[in-house]
């Protein structure tokens, strides 16, 4: 019993002498902690994909960026490379085109033929006669194909062409002339209009004008003027041949420097830019070239609307000319535009 005792009390002592190492010491602090060591730099001489100007999301030969894409903010790591998007190249070959990138050079398709005009839609300027005093109904119409096409694109006939031809395409009936383009009105007139582009010279802003000149009906088929269509009526000249059957001979004068452009000479075009006899320049002149009687008389009749003739007595006028008149028991005679204006008189 005695031997058992002195083995309990000798397993008692060894505890408490081990369990007192545990105990803090009254006046002694805790030992400190170990520092812990940095983590490594992550990549140091890759720029952070969040950081380039611009941002980038992925990495590219010619600019790798790192990201971070764990919630460890120590982390990092190489972004993954960028999926390399196609392109066009610059060039395709000849009678190729490149509709889109993922697509690539493919054969040009043939282009479809433009659409035909409207039924009735045909140049008919040297066949119109002018209907004053009706309202136009058509310029907006003008004016809005004026904005779709490339003003300034070539000569004014070839700006006045394009017109045209963008009215066509709108689904109007349109054609261009000399100075001015037509286009067919619901009533079955034509509208005319001068179409200009221009720049105040003061503000800067540039303008757009579709002005309307005329509306005009359709003259008979048998008008013969053609191209170039003549200026209008600028005065007559009146012949008095004594002892003739047809003794007063009337000739429209238009006037051709300027016209239809700046810089033009309609009286050039027609074989009569010079005066008779020298070398002049010739600005004023008859319709037409007496080289070819039926299409200068048929210009006559154009811009005259076929002449009108008064006096103070009986008057009679040639039927197959209207520019040539006799008249009795009159003092004096006169021959005007067919609407009474630009009259010449003469007495007898």
């Amino acid at each position: 019993m005695r031997r058992y005792l002195s083995i309990l009390l000798i397993i008692v002592a060894s505890a408490l002498s081990v369990g007192s190492s545990c105990w803090q010491i009254p006046g002694n602090p805790k030992p400190p902690k170990p520092t812990p060591t940095p983590p490594p730099p992550c990549l140091v001489d890759i720029p952070w994909c969040h950081l380039l100007t611009p941002p980038q999301n992925c990495s590219t030969v010619e600019s790798p960026c790192k990201h971070n894409p764990s919630t460890d903010p120590n982390y990092c790591e190489l972004a993954p490379k960028c999926i390399d998007v196609p392109v066009c190249p610059e060039e395709c070959p000849d009678g190729y085109y490149c509709p889109s990138p993922s697509i690539g050079c493919i054969l040009k398709p043939t282009d479809p033929p433009p659409p035909p005009p409207p039924t009735g839609c045909r140049n008919v300027e040297a066949l119109l006669i002018g209907v004053k005093d009706i309202p136009s109904t058509t310029t907006q119409i003008v004016v809005d194909a004026i904005h779709q096409i490339e003003w300034y694109s070539g000569t004014p006939r070839e700006m006045l062409k394009n017109l045209a031809n963008q009215l066509i395409l709108n689904g109007h009936c349109a054609f261009d002339g000399i100075e001015a383009v037509f286009v067919l009105r619901k009533d079955g007139l034509w509208g005319e209009h001068h179409a200009v582009y221009f720049n105040d010279g003061i503000t800067g802003k540039w303008n757009t004008s579709a002005k309307y000149m005329l509306s005009h009906r359709v003259g008979p088929a048998q008008d013969l003027c053609g191209l170039p269509v003549p200026p209008p009526l600028l005065e007559y000249d009146v012949k008095y041949y004594p002892g003739r059957k047809w003794p007063f001979d009337a000739t429209p004068k238009v006037h051709g420097c300027d016209f239809p452009f700046p810089g033009d000479n309609f009286c050039a075009e027609i074989g009569l830019g010079t005066m008779p006899g020298g070398g002049a320049r010739r600005c004023d002149c008859p319709a037409g070239n007496e080289d070819n009687s039926e299409k200068r008389q048929a210009c006559e009749r154009k811009i005259t609307g076929g002449g009108l003739w008064r006096s103070d007595g009986i008057t009679k006028v040639n039927p197959d000319n209207p520019f040539l008149a006799n008249c009795t028991s009159c003092t004096w005679i006169e021959i005007c535009h067919a609407d009474g204006t630009k009259c010449k008189r003469i007495s007898i």
